[in-house]
C-alpha cells in the first residue's frame, strides 16, 4: 500500500512538472484582430501597487533597450507608458538580407497587475529584384500572418512569425521577471 502511494504521488509529481515547464517554454504569438496585428499579455503581481510595478517596468525598459528615453513616446506616471522599439536582425534566410522589426509597445499599470501589449508591427529588408536591383522593402507583419493563412506552405513567413514571436516572448518573460522580483541595487557606492 505504501509502495502504491508513492509510485502514485511521484506520477502526480512528474506530470506536475511537465505540465509547469510546458507552460514555462509556452512561445506567444502575434494575432490578427480585425485585420491588425497584436501580441497582448496581463502579468499578474499580487500585492504590489501601481507605483511599484510603473517603477519596475520602467527598470525594465532601463535594462533591455539601449536608450529608453529615446524610445518613449507618452508616459502617465503610475499608469501607462507607450514606445516605439526596434531590433535588427530578428531573422536571416539564406542570402537574403538581415529582417528587422519595428513596433508599438503599451504597458498599462494597475494595482496588482500590468498589461503588455504589441502592435503595429513593421519588417525591413532588402529586396533582390530579377533585373538585379536591390530595393529596401518596409512590410506589416499582416503581409506575413495573411500568405501563412493563405498559403499553408509558406516556410519563410512561417520562420519570419516564428522569429517575431520568439523575440516578443522574451521581452515579455523578461518584463514579467522584473515585475516579480524584488528590486535590489547592483551595488552600495
Amino acid at each position: 500500500m505504501l509502495l502504491m502511494r508513492t509510485i502514485i504521488s511521484t506520477i502526480a509529481l512528474l506530470t506536475l512538472l511537465i505540465i509547469s515547464t510546458v507552460c514555462l517554454a509556452q512561445v506567444h504569438q502575434w494575432t490578427l484582430v480585425n485585420g491588425k496585428a497584436c501580441l497582448q499579455s496581463v502579468i499578474l503581481v499580487p500585492e504590489r501597487d501601481a507605483a511599484y510595478l510603473y517603477k519596475q517596468a520602467n527598470r525594465w525598459l532601463v535594462n533591455t533597450f539601449k536608450n529608453p528615453e529615446d524610445i518613449l513616446k507618452a508616459r502617465i506616471e503610475s499608469e501607462y507608458l507607450r514606445g516605439e522599439a526596434y531590433h535588427s536582425n530578428v531573422f536571416k534566410s539564406g542570402a537574403l538580407s538581415p529582417v528587422d522589426f519595428q513596433y508599438t509597445f503599451t504597458l498599462d499599470v494597475k494595482d496588482g497587475k500590468v498589461r503588455l501589449t504589441f502592435s503595429h508591427g513593421l519588417l525591413f529588408h532588402d529586396v533582390l529584384y530579377d533585373n538585379g536591383q536591390d530595393h529596401n522593402g518596409v512590410y506589416p507583419i499582416e503581409l506575413y500572418m495573411e500568405n501563412v493563412n493563405k498559403r499553408k506552405k509558406d516556410q519563410h513567413s512561417e520562420d519570419l512569425l516564428a522569429s517575431v514571436n520568439t523575440l516578443s516572448t522574451s521581452l515579455l518573460k523578461s518584463l514579467e521577471t522584473f515585475l516579480v522580483s524584488e528590486y535590489a541595487k547592483k551595488d552600495d557606492w
